[in-house]
């Protein structure tokens, strides 16, 4: 009956990880929209660098899009019609416990939360912990370098 206690140990467990997350996920939100805001910053002042930007956003969503630069002109020319280049829309996901991004072409990318032992909640990437750095690496990658 080893197999009683072990399953009941693991659904134990799981539990525990779940009310973690539930707990902590907002606090590991704000950093994931932190390091988003610090990425699009650092990318924003490399030489040539096409044109960022955030927003509109909700509390749960960060909207980004990527225009192409157009060469300085004596004629000025409205912002507005530069070339869309690429979007990523990043989600909190509260229902699936899970940042979702999706991308202008309609494909998306999900990072689930977990937690470890002590509460401590974070986002995974193919079965890695990954920090609030290594989500921006991951999700906008193809995005800011379209």
């Amino acid at each position: 009956m080893d197999w009683v206690l072990e399953e009941h140990n693991k659904r134990n467990h799981q539990r525990h990880e779940l009310a973690a997350i539930d707990q902590g996920m907002q606090k590991a939100w704000e950093q994931i929209c932190e390091a988003i805001s610090q990425t699009v910053y650092s990318y924003s002042g490399l030489p040539g660098a096409n044109r960022v930007e955030l927003g509109p956003s909700t509390p749960d969503t960060v909207d980004m899009a990527v225009y192409r630069r157009r060469p300085t002109t004596l004629t000025p020319i409205p912002v507005e019609s530069d070339e869309l280049l690429a979007r990523a829309t990043i989600k909190l996901d509260v229902a699936r416990r899970a940042v979702v991004v999706t991308y202008l072409d309609g494909s998306e990318k999900t990072f689930p939360f977990a937690a470890d032992a002590g509460g401590n909640v974070f986002l995974m990437h193919k079965n890695h912990r990954i920090t609030p750095a290594e989500f921006t690496k991951e999700a906008l990658r193809e995005t800011l370098f379209a």
